[in-house]
């Protein structure tokens, strides 16, 4: 490349790191583990718990309806934008995660169908 850039035939040359573009400013978000739900407070997601439009899941109880056990279970978990799309879909459903029947799912449903795609299992 710096030949080219002597030859003339490009400006400059961009995998200097003198003249490459600059990266992004923004730093990916990775969450902590304390910030990751629970099974018991994901099969207990509601509608009413997610702030679709900034992508934030507020979990309020635990699965089968339980208070939360901590206060560290309160922390807001930010979701993918794309994720808040598919769950604003759910309608007046009053839970966000289901099984096939459309019923309440509970965190062992949620794990099996997590670890089904893993281990290769189809069902």
């Amino acid at each position: 490349m710096s030949d080219a850039v002597h030859d003339g035939c490009v400006l400059r040359n961009p995998c200097s790191r003198r003249t490459s573009p600059g990266t992004g400013s923004q730093r990916p978000y990775v969450a902590t583990t304390a910030q990751v739900l629970r099974l018991a407070e994901a099969a207990a997601l509601r509608p009413d718990d997610v702030d679709f439009m900034r992508g934030i899941v507020s979990p309020t109880i635990q699965w089968p309806g339980d208070p939360l056990k901590s206060e560290t279970s309160r922390t807001p978990v930010p979701i993918p934008h794309e994720l808040a799309r598919t769950a604003v879909a759910v309608g007046d459903r009053t839970s966000l995660v289901t099984n096939e029947l459309g019923q309440q799912a509970g965190p062992w449903a949620i794990e099996r169908a997590v670890r089904a795609p893993r281990d290769g299992v189809t069902g």
